[in-house]
């Protein structure tokens, strides 16, 4: 992923002003994202104190953007607004080979607004709905309980700590993976979360009938598609039945860790095949 883009001799300001000023009061990942930027800067310039990175904007970040600005002789107002942040932006490229993709310096979790978050939810739809056919969440930078459900669902799908939170190693796999999308994509790395049983209602049934959906779909298979809810009822343990007598496993309709790990493999295939794709919602 390139850093920014040249547009007419012009460089695209990449990731792009946010659209609000960044100035006393202001506690956002933007606002961490200038710090970080900063501190860059200072590193080849030796002229801008280094600033702690925990995106609240208080008198030391002032003090360091109003230094940025005299030498760059922009008004020195100590306020991030457009002018400035480009600035910094195209100097910490320049640097750095930054871009939206680019860690921002703090956690995205609940309570977190911004474009960060706008562009995390842009990115994890297409890889939930790519890998599990999962219906978008709003893309509305706002860090709320829909958009921490669907960052437990793709931390579960490849192996992450699933604590719903986008730390600077979940926003990492999530560019990771969202850069293999349109090819052949990455296999998920599901460990066994325990056995499922008809009664159980939680996140790893969802991603379990979601599985079974699309090696339904891809294998042309005959159990009926699933209602993805998350619950394990009749019609959930009759597919899991099915399946395990296609994969020669105790057709108990119970998805232990046999079945499960078979389950994965065997969805890890239709990956192969860009052409499928589950149509659960």
């Amino acid at each position: 992923m390139r850093a920014y883009k040249i547009k007419g001799g012009v460089q695209a300001i990449d990731p792009p002003y946010p659209g609000n000023l960044l100035k006393i009061g202001s506690h956002s990942s933007e606002v961490a994202r200038m710090q970080k930027y900063l501190n860059a800067v200072k590193d080849h310039s030796g002229a801008v104190a280094a600033l702690k990175i925990d995106g609240v904007f208080g008198i030391e970040t002032k003090h360091a953007v109003a230094e940025f600005q005299a030498r760059c002789s922009l008004n020195m107002d100590g306020i991030v607004g457009r002018q400035t942040w480009n600035r910094i932006v195209l100097k910490f490229n320049s640097i750095s080979g930054g871009g939206q993709h680019v860690w921002p310096g703090i956690d995205l979790k609940a309570g977190s607004t911004g474009c960060d978050v706008k562009y995390m939810q842009e990115i994890v739809n297409s890889i939930l709905h790519r890998y599990l056919g999962r219906p978008g969440i709003i893309v509305d930078g706002i860090y709320g309980a829909n958009t921490a459900k669907t960052v437990r669902l793709f931390q579960a799908l490849f192996g992450e700590q699933i604590d719903g939170i986008i730390d600077r190693t979940t926003w990492e796999q999530i560019i990771h993976i969202g850069n293999f999308l349109y090819g052949i994509p990455i296999p998920v790395t599901l460990a066994f979360p325990g056995q499922m049983g008809v009664g159980l209602d939680s996140d790893d049934v969802i991603i379990a009938q979601s599985l079974l959906n699309r090696i339904r779909v891809s294998g042309g298979h005959s159990w009926p598609e699933l209602r993805v809810d998350g619950i394990v009822g009749e019609d959930t343990k009759a597919a899991t039945a099915e399946f395990q007598i296609m994969t020669k496993n105790k057709p108990d309709g119970i998805v232990g860790s046999e079945t499960f790990s078979t389950l994965v493999a065997a969805f890890n295939e239709t990956l192969k095949n860009p052409q499928i794709v589950s149509r659960n919602n």
